[in-house]
Formats: C-alpha cells, sequence, structure tokens
C-alpha cells in the first residue's frame, strides 16, 4: 500500500466546554516519507496556534459573563 494523502487534527480546548478542531490535509509526493510528512503537518497547525491560545480563552470568558444575568 502506498498512502497519497494524509491529515492530522488537533483539538484545543478554549474553556466554558469549547474547543476548536484544525485539520491541515496533504498530499505525498512519489517516495515521501508519510511520517515526515506528518510532523509537517502538526508544524503547520502548532505555528498557526501559537499566540492565539490567550486571545481565544479570553473570548470564551467573556461570551460565559455575557451570558449569565
Amino acid at each position: 500500500m502506498i498512502p497519497i494523502e494524509i491529515s492530522i487534527n488537533r483539538k484545543f480546548n478554549i474553556g466554558n466546554y469549547q474547543t476548536i478542531d484544525v485539520t491541515v490535509k496533504g498530499s505525498l509526493n512519489y517516495g515521501e516519507d508519510p511520517v515526515k510528512a506528518l510532523h509537517e503537518l502538526e508544524k503547520i497547525i502548532m505555528d498557526y496556534w501559537e499566540g492565539r491560545t490567550e486571545k481565544l480563552v479570553s473570548m470564551a470568558k467573556k461570551e460565559e459573563k455575557e451570558a449569565k444575568p
């Protein structure tokens, strides 16, 4: 079997029972190592996520406060 498409999904908890799923998909070139390619896809997700955690958590807390009477 030769895999031709790979994907990786990460679930990030942003608080208040809220999560964000981030998925990145890629096509493998002939002879490319799938494990190495998965690491590269995960790096894309983590580079995107870096620095967003605090902002998203503060947004979730704000929504929680606004929802309470």
